[in-house]
């Protein structure tokens, strides 16, 4: 059996797995032996690994080799103490390891202390065109759904979807194959952001688009999203996502046209050419 030059772990199961997807199926493309695990480190072999700060100071003791991936959102000056206590660790992070980071505004933020993050870019990837054709002719009984962790903030928008009469649904810690027949029933999925730092929620959404799902997010005039992004959702203020969302309900054609533009935006950047260039 080959030994893995790339081992990737998680140690926030279930979360990450679609990007722990992404970066197999790229390496493998690549010619790069790749392994996939779960809260396991491999002394024999490069550890790329997510959900890192869930170790607090443990963290660093990983092997000298590891690429560290970040995919939060960093702010040492956040009302969410738990966020700067992520951040300040990541920073520690930054002075042993590789850093991969989603997002030029955390990027802005490691340079600012001297660590040279490399921008991992998202693009698309054939292995994780899946979701319509593994739940072929599931009939779409949901308007709108939203999955992950709600605040007021966002709490706010899924009221304002529900009043409207929408039929709405909410998914927490629902993750994999399960999570995925919930987006085959749905007719479009919302995305506002979960806090104030302005940062598209790449992550969630480039697996949304890698399978043409329409997506209505919430894109501010402070939002910070890569340009080539901006076409493959349907962008509203905070204020008016129910309205854009209801907006699309209505109209099939352009709803499911969305999900098209959203699948354009990403197949222009194959996964694998964009990971070649930061390993």
């Amino acid at each position: 059996m080959t030994k893995p030059t790339y081992n990737i772990t998680t140690f926030y199961p279930g979360v990450f797995d679609e990007l722990a997807e992404l970066l197999y199926f790229s390496l493998l493309e690549l010619g790069v032996a790749a392994t996939i695990t779960s809260r396991t480190i491999y002394t024999e072999a490069t550890n790329i690994v997510f959900g890192v700060h869930t170790l607090g100071e443990k963290a660093l003791e990983l092997p000298s080799n590891t690429i560290v991936f970040n995919l939060e959102q960093l702010d040492l000056q956040s009302e969410h103490p738990v966020i700067r206590e992520w951040t300040k660790l990541y920073l520690a992070l930054g002075e042993r390891f590789v850093i991969w980071d989603y997002s030029t505004k955390n990027l802005a933020l490691w340079q600012e202390f001297g660590v040279q993050a490399k921008l991992f870019e998202f693009g698309y990837q054939k292995s994780l065109n899946r979701i319509y054709s593994q739940h072929s002719g599931i009939k779409q009984d949901i308007d709108v759904l939203f999955y992950g962790s709600t605040n007021d903030r966002r709490k706010k928008v899924l009221d304002e979807l529900m009043a409207r009469g929408l039929r709405f649904k909410h998914l927490f810690n629902v993750y994999g194959k399960q999570r995925d027949e919930w987006i085959a029933r749905a007719k479009l999925i919302v995305n506002p952001h979960l806090r104030t730092t302005e940062i598209f929620e790449v992550v969630r959404c480039s697996y949304l688009m890698n399978n043409a799902v329409p997506i209505v997010s919430e894109i501010n005039p402070t939002t910070v999203i890569e340009p080539r992004f901006l076409a493959g959702v349907a962008g509203a203020p905070y204020e008016l996502l129910a309205d854009k969302c209801a907006e699309l309900i209505q109209n099939d054609s352009e709803r499911l046209a969305q999900g098209y533009r959203g699948l354009a935006s990403l197949s222009q950047y194959p996964q694998f050419e964009l990971l070649g260039r930061i390993l």
